[in-house]
């Protein structure tokens, strides 16, 4: 774990790992969808992501504003010191090794810094 490194997403990064997505599930229309809708909420969202070796291996995003265009019934779950947490995703081979669970730690800990103090899922 070594060369393991969790981060906040740039833009950039953001698009590398939809278009990886897009490609695994053969071009699909529907992931290509959601690229589109996480873009197009890229002030309303932090994605979090974990890099080993410069390759994006985990993955989860945390919608912090009400004034994401696609959540559904966020009143509850965002705003007032809430983050929802959603996309908890890693790649199957680095799966049950403790990435994840440096990334939420990671996560968790920028939220709190932010002011987040209740995180939904």
């Amino acid at each position: 774990m070594t060369n393991y490194e969790c981060v906040i997403a740039t833009k950039e990064l953001i698009i590398k790992k939809w278009d990886e997505e897009i490609l695994k599930h053969n071009n699909s229309e529907l992931w290509k969808s959601f690229k589109e809708k996480s873009l197009r909420n890229i002030n309303t969202r932090i994605v979090y992501m974990g890099l080993l070796n410069g390759n994006i291996i985990t993955e989860c995003t945390a919608i912090v504003s009400k004034n994401d265009l696609d959540m559904q019934n966020k009143d509850s779950l965002v705003g007032d010191g809430r983050a929802y947490l959603t996309a908890f995703r890693t790649n199957k081979e680095f799966e049950n090794q403790g990435y994840f669970s440096k990334l939420y730690k990671f996560m968790e800990n920028d939220l709190k810094k932010r002011d987040f103090n209740y995180l939904t899922k």
